[in-house]
């Protein structure tokens, strides 16, 4: 499937792949563990001997992972250039996950992911996709970004032609536009948006 991209290429996608399937179940696990704590013992309980003897403490779990985040989504956007947008979609999914729960990319990965799923046809993954942003904003306390997300979901429900859906998010939009976290400027332009 990847052999017409240069090797590092090649290389890059498959490390990509075995970063996602292999660390994303156990993101939440080793989030809650000591800076000191290599990737490695994540795995088993019982230190090795050089963990037993000592060293420097390795990076922290979360900064391997920004990293790894930021790789994805690098590889997502050159996906999307090729035209390829379901593979584009998913590594925009999989650098969400992998960010931590303050960081605002993984909002902005997930619209992604929404928008390219709409644009494929999916519009089941993509108001799922935009469902997760508006959550993940709202998480983070970022409610005017959630009701963006909300109102983009909302989209997808009236290109799939679900009037229910769509009058759902509109009154989930604006609730969360009328929030008074929401500045003004930027509340008068997510109600404009709402029919």
């Amino acid at each position: 499937m990847y052999m017409h991209l240069p090797r590092a290429a090649q290389l890059a996608v498959v490390g990509s792949i075995m970063l996602v399937s292999g660390l994303v179940s156990r993101i939440a696990t080793a989030r809650d563990m000591s800076h000191s704590v290599p990737v490695a013992a994540t795995a088993s309980s019982a230190p090795s001997a050089v963990e037993r003897v000592g060293r420097a403490p390795t990076p922290a779990p979360t900064a391997i992972w920004s990293e790894r985040a930021a790789a994805l989504h690098e590889w997502a956007l050159a996906m999307q250039l090729a035209g390829r947008v379901r593979e584009a979609a998913a590594l925009h999914r999989a650098s969400a996950a992998l960010r931590p729960a303050d960081d605002s990319s993984a909002v902005a990965c997930l619209e992604s992911a929404g928008t390219l799923m709409a644009d494929a046809g999916d519009f089941t993954e993509a108001r799922a996709s935009m469902r997760a942003a508006a959550a993940r904003a709202l998480a983070r306390g970022d409610t005017a970004h959630a009701a963006e997300s909300t109102l983009l979901a909302g989209f997808v429900a009236r290109a799939q032609g679900d009037a229910a859906g769509v009058a759902a998010y509109a009154r989930e939009a604006r609730r969360l536009a009328n929030a008074p976290s929401v500045p003004a400027a930027r509340r008068a332009a997510i109600l404009s948006r709402i029919r």
